[in-house]
């Protein structure tokens, strides 16, 4: 089912995949994993990866054209319990949140995607804290973006502004290179433009330049 659902995207004109690895997560103190073991884990977001190639090459279509990106979700959704939308983690401290990542990263990694999408980043602490993973695990080979979850035109999630998540990835990641692009993810496409200016801004004032990812839904 996934592989026919990657060859769907291709065959509607997509030129990157984005793999179904979003929901697997090893855990953390706060929220240990009961339902597979981490080797099980480590497998299912390697198969993740591998479907993606395989639809690439199934369908016939250029790999020097045609991507594929792992996707990694925010701590919010290991915990299963929509806080994803509120950027609220009790008793996570932001060296959690770096290990929590740099945890996922390291496998994603090892597969050699294209690039790697740490999404739905609800909060400044967890924006920060991805940053530094990246920075910690040396991510300057494999294209990486990171995608932040807002509630309107310019609040993150949890309700500080967007543009101070803008801040911190400058202050840890000055010259992009661990972050090559930034944007917004998984709130309603009518809040983009308002978001898209204060991004575009932020970038053309302070720097650096950034590419800019943006994929809205219906706001649900």
């Amino acid at each position: 089912t996934i592989l026919q659902g990657h060859k769907d995207w291709l065959a509607a004109g997509s030129d990157i995949l984005t793999t179904v690895t979003y929901q697997c997560h090893f855990g953390s103190r706060h929220a240990p994993l009961l339902i597979v073991t981490r080797e099980e884990m480590k497998t299912m977001m390697d198969t993740g990866i591998r479907l993606a190639r395989q639809a690439i090459e199934e369908k016939n279509v250029s790999p020097g054209e045609h991507f594929v990106v792992a996707s990694s979700g925010c701590y919010g959704a290991a915990l299963a319990n929509g806080s994803e939308y509120t950027g609220i983690y009790p008793g996570m401290s932001k060296d959690d949140l770096v290990q929590f990542h740099m945890d996922k990263i390291r496998v994603l990694a090892a597969n050699q995607p294209d690039g790697i999408a740490i999404e739905t980043i609800p909060c400044v602490e967890e924006t920060e804290g991805v940053c530094i993973a990246l920075k910690q695990l040396g991510m300057t080979d494999i294209c990486c973006w990171i995608s932040l979850a807002c509630k309107d035109g310019e609040t993150l999630n949890e309700g500080k502004p967007f543009v101070e998540a803008l801040n911190v990835l400058r202050e840890v990641d000055p010259n992009s290179t661990y972050v090559h692009a930034i944007g917004v993810n998984c709130c309603d496409s009518a809040h983009i433009a308002s978001l898209l200016k204060i991004l575009t801004q932020h970038m053309a004032k302070n720097g650096p330049r950034r590419g800019i990812v943006v994929y809205p839904n219906s706001g649900e």
